[in-house]
């Protein structure tokens, strides 16, 4: 069997199958349809805001089980393969994917619709990717799986530069700390502390959460940690975040760098 398309939406087609009759044992539907061997091409495939272009796979369905096996496709300026399956009767999917050289700020907008959140060369392998149901809702609230990747030689976005993070309400609070501010961010924004090596890590979904497992970001002139659960639902996230700079960077903080609970507590008048 050969399945040829031109333009292939997936929430379009997820509608169309939640129309069918249901089956009177599953909450799915009985698709009665046996294909042995079938061979697929898409020109351009969109989920959401995710758009792939130029995939194909091979397929076959049996006891209303269809698998899309040696899945291959062009994404964000890199490739992806992988393979998937689909339960008719339970909405039951699994998938596996390996994406490779991505252009990692046009992909994170296509998956979370952020400009500018970050950019660079981005590697991943997702894995164990389980979900139920057909509406978006459904699919966020039951997402499970892992996902490892790897963001090469790029720039964080906005709320990764030291000179954003300097804005925190604890040093805006101070006047001393808040009268250098401005000069001190000028200067920070020349040492490019949005600038990164690397950043890798595994993110963790469950049930609608996105565990944060380690994230490393490397840079030369900052260096950062990051852990916590992010909500993807509501976006909403709870997270702890451990940075470091360089020597050349805190040489230009003036009286941030060297700030402490002591050296407050002294300049307070007596």
């Amino acid at each position: 069997m050969l399945f040829n398309a031109t333009n292939l939406n997936v929430d379009t087609l997820c509608e169309m199958v939640a129309k069918l009759p249901q089956n009177t044992v599953a909450p799915g539907t009985n698709a009665a349809l046996s294909i042995s061997n079938g061979k697929g091409k898409i020109e351009r495939l969109q989920s959401g805001t995710i758009v792939v272009t130029n995939v194909t796979s091979d397929f076959n369905m049996k006891n209303n089980l269809f698998k899309l096996n040696n899945i291959e496709a062009i994404a964000y300026g890199g490739k992806v393969v992988g393979n998937a399956t689909y339960n008719m009767l339970y909405s039951n999917t699994n998938i596996n994917l390996q994406g490779r050289n991505l252009n990692a700020q046009t992909a994170m907008y296509g998956c979370t619709g952020i400009k500018n959140l970050i950019n660079g060369t981005l590697n991943f392998d997702a894995f164990n990717f389980t979900t139920r149901g057909l509406t978006e809702i459904q699919i966020m609230k039951s997402l499970n799986g892992t996902v490892n990747f790897i963001v090469s030689n790029g720039q964080m976005g906005t709320l990764g530069k030291l000179e954003n993070l300097l804005y925190a309400q604890n040093i805006l609070a101070n006047n001393i700390l808040k009268t250098t501010l401005g000069t001190i961010i000028g200067a920070v924004k020349v040492k490019k502390t949005g600038d990164f090596k690397y950043i890798n890590g595994t993110v963790k979904l469950s049930n609608g959460w996105a565990n944060l497992d380690k994230i490393q970001i490397s840079g030369s002139a900052m260096s950062m940690y990051i852990k916590g659960k992010y909500n993807i639902l509501n976006n909403n996230a709870n997270l702890i975040i451990l940075g470091r700079v360089s020597d050349e960077v805190v040489s230009v903080l003036g009286p941030i760098g060297s700030f402490s609970v002591n050296s407050l507590i002294a300049s307070i008048p007596k």
